[in-house]
């Protein structure tokens, strides 16, 4: 009996302790800051608020500092700045424009297709782009360089019609730069996915199919954004 009731006792302080901890976060997450918008309608668990705020901040990624204002930053988790394994910046086709009350209201659309994330993360425990276009090269790929849509680049093009479309881009034998797109058709919109590496990092940003004539100008506008934050 008394084994039944410190049972029941536990349980009881248990229910307490989650309830306060759930209204504890719940005001820390939904009660906003000043420079903070809440979205109406968020992309993802991290996507729920925007920030004017144009403070900078220094992130840290394994030893590389970036410089970066607090609009460009697309997590929340990283407004403090510090040292991080990744972060994410979202800006807006085609000048790389950052959240601001002048670009709020296509950020908030979500049919826009001028929305782009930027992921900067630890090169380490990565597979280089060498080791990737290798394991492309020997797996059920078609090549089709002659039939690249992409000048410049070598593309391989998946077995399965859904699948990413693959291209990469070679100097002295060396991969610098790679694409993955969804084929037309594939979802109401498509996206590529790049990624170069720089020094000890990897940069990847994904942008809508619809600007793959442009990548090379949107790949030297990312340059010169990332160029901006380390300086």
């Amino acid at each position: 009996m008394k084994s039944r009731r410190a049972k029941i006792s536990i349980a009881i302080i248990l229910g307490i302790v989650a309830t306060f901890f759930a209204v504890f976060i719940g005001l820390r997450v939904f009660v906003p800051a000043a420079n903070v918008i809440p979205r109406p309608q968020a992309l993802g668990i991290y996507d729920w608020f925007h920030n004017t705020d144009e403070t900078v901040v220094t992130l840290i990624v394994d030893g590389q500092e970036f410089h970066v204002p607090r609009n460009y930053l697309f997590k929340r988790g990283t407004w403090k700045g510090g040292r991080v394994g990744y972060f994410t910046l979202h800006v807006l086709l085609p000048e790389l424009a950052p959240y601001s009350a002048a670009t709020r209201a296509e950020f908030d659309d979500r049919t826009s297709r001028n929305r782009m994330h930027i992921d900067i993360g630890a090169r380490k425990n990565r597979l280089g782009l060498d080791e990737i276009y290798q394991g492309i090269r020997n797996s059920k790929f078609d090549e089709k360089r002659a039939q690249s849509d992409v000048p410049g680049m070598v593309m391989y093009a998946s077995l399965i019609a859904t699948k990413e479309n693959q291209y990469f881009k070679l100097e002295s034998g060396r991969v610098v730069y790679m694409l993955s797109c969804h084929p037309e058709g594939s979802a109401p919109n498509p996206l590529c996915r790049a990624r170069f590496d720089k020094s000890n990092v990897v940069v990847e940003y994904d942008f809508s199919l619809v600007h793959l004539p442009h990548y090379l100008n949107i790949d030297k506008a990312v340059k010169s954004l990332l160029g901006d934050l380390t300086k």
